[in-house]
């Protein structure tokens, strides 16, 4: 029998762990399948999720809705938004969205690949 402490934990989690459909190209839509299949797989943990998530909403929030189109000012331009922020937290923060965008580069190319 779980306890209540279970019932909360697996029910916040639950909508984390559905993946969007390919068909839904956005760079929000592809942030959120990014950390789901980061937590599915046990590369990282709820509340490591919750952190990348929020950093990756931010990023969303300066970067284009086509995930094609970001570019280097998108990311510099997210980047100039933590200037005060200590070092330690930038260097976090940065190692998220490269994370993220390289494995949209990574998966983007596979799926060209696989359908041509």
């Amino acid at each position: 029998m779980t306890d209540d402490a279970d019932k909360i934990g697996d029910a916040s989690l639950a909508p984390i762990l559905t993946f969007p459909t390919m068909n839904k190209t956005t760079t929000r839509a592809r942030a959120l399948e990014y950390i789901a299949r980061r937590q599915t797989t046990g590369a990282i943990r709820p509340n490591t999720a919750a952190v990348q998530r929020s950093q990756l909403m931010r990023f969303c929030d300066v970067a284009p809705t086509d995930p094609s189109r970001i570019s280097e000012k998108d990311i510099v331009r997210w980047a100039r938004t933590h200037a005060a922020y200590s070092p330690g937290t930038r260097r976090l923060y940065w190692s998220i969205v490269k994370g993220f965008t390289t494995w949209l580069v990574r998966t983007t190319c596979a799926a060209t690949r696989s359908s041509s």
